[in-house]
C-alpha cells in the first residue's frame, strides 16, 4: 500500500505506540474509559498508516497492528455480553456530536432509544439497554468525503452508489474492484483484491465487532450510508472469500 512521506508514518507509527500503551494500562487498571481512549487512538495512527499515497508500507504490518486494538474492543464487546446488531445512527440525529454514533443494544433485538442532548455522549444508557461508540470507521467516513468533495448527508444514496468504488479502487488504492448496489431498505457492497485481507480472515465470522459494527471499511460504509439517508443503518451480514480477496457487506436501512 502507498502512502506519502516519513513525517506522517512516524506520526502513525506513534499513535500506534501510544494507543497499545493505553490498551495494556486500561487492562491493568480495568478501566473501560481508557479502553475506549486507546481504542480512537489507536485506529488514528492505523488510519495515517492505511490512506496516505506515494511509498509503499506493507500491508501486512498496517493489518497486525490494527487487529490489536479490534480484539480488545472484541473483549469489551464479549465481556459486556452485548449481543445485538450495532444500529448506526445518522450525524442529524444526534445534533451536537459530529461524524454519527453506533448503537449496540444488550440484546439482539435491533432497537434505538430515543436520543436527547444530554444522553447523546454516554457511553452507557439504559432503556433499553445498550452501550454508545464512535463508530470504527468514522474518521475514514470523513476521508470518503474530502476525497470526494462532498458531504453525505448532502447527496443521495444512488450518488455514493455511483462514487464510493472510485475511493476504494483510484483515490485511496485499497480495493481492485468495488460494486455498490441498492435494493429498496438494502444495500450490498462488494469489495474485491483488498489489501487488508489478513484483518478480515481474523475477524469475519469469528469476532463480535464484525458481526456488530465491522471492521473500520464496514463501519465507514456503514456511515456514509446513515449520513446520506438520513436513516439509522445496521450491518445484516458479511463474509470474506480469502481465496479471491472478496468482501461481501449487506447494510440494512432501518425504518423503511
Amino acid at each position: 500500500m502507498k502512502i506519502k512521506g516519513k513525517p506522517p508514518i512516524i506520526l502513525g507509527l506513534g499513535f500506534l505506540s501510544f494507543g497499545i500503551i493505553l490498551i495494556w494500562l486500561s487492562i491493568l487498571y480495568e478501566s473501560t474509559i481508557l479502553l475506549l481512549i486507546s481504542l480512537a487512538i489507536t485506529f488514528w495512527g492505523s488510519l495515517l498508516l492505511y490512506v496516505r499515497p506515494t511509498r509503499y508500507v506493507r500491508p501486512i504490518l498496517i493489518d497486525s497492528t490494527t487487529i490489536s486494538s479490534l480484539e480488545a474492543l472484541d473483549q469489551l464487546i464479549t465481556s459486556l455480553e452485548y449481543k445485538g446488531k450495532g444500529v448506526y445512527l445518522p450525524p442529524r440525529s444526534l445534533e451536537e456530536v459530529k461524524g454519527g454514533r453506533v448503537f449496540i443494544p444488550k440484546n439482539e433485538m435491533i432497537m434505538v432509544p430515543v436520543i436527547e442532548k444530554e444522553t447523546a455522549q454516554q457511553v452507557f444508557v439504559g432503556n433499553p439497554d445498550g452501550v454508545y461508540l464512535t463508530p470504527p470507521g468514522v474518521e475514514l467516513a470523513n476521508l470518503f468525503e474530502k476525497e470526494l468533495g462532498k458531504n453525505f448527508a448532502e447527496v443521495s444514496p444512488e450518488y455514493l452508489a455511483e462514487n464510493l468504488p472510485k475511493v476504494f479502487i483510484e483515490d485511496l488504492e485499497i480495493a481492485k474492484n468495488c460494486e455498490v448496489s441498492m435494493r429498496k431498505n438494502l444495500v450490498l457492497v462488494k469489495i474485491s483484491g483488498v489489501i487488508y485481507d489478513l484483518l478480515c480472515q481474523r475477524l469475519c465470522g469469528k469476532s463480535a465487532v464484525c458481526s456488530t459494527i465491522g471492521c473500520p471499511f464496514c463501519s465507514a460504509i456503514a456511515c456514509a450510508i446513515a449520513r446520506s439517508t438520513g436513516k439509522q443503518v445496521a450491518i445484516e451480514k458479511n463474509s470474506f472469500s480469502e481465496k479471491n480477496k472478496v468482501v461481501q457487506v449487506y447494510y440494512k436501512i432501518l425504518g423503511e
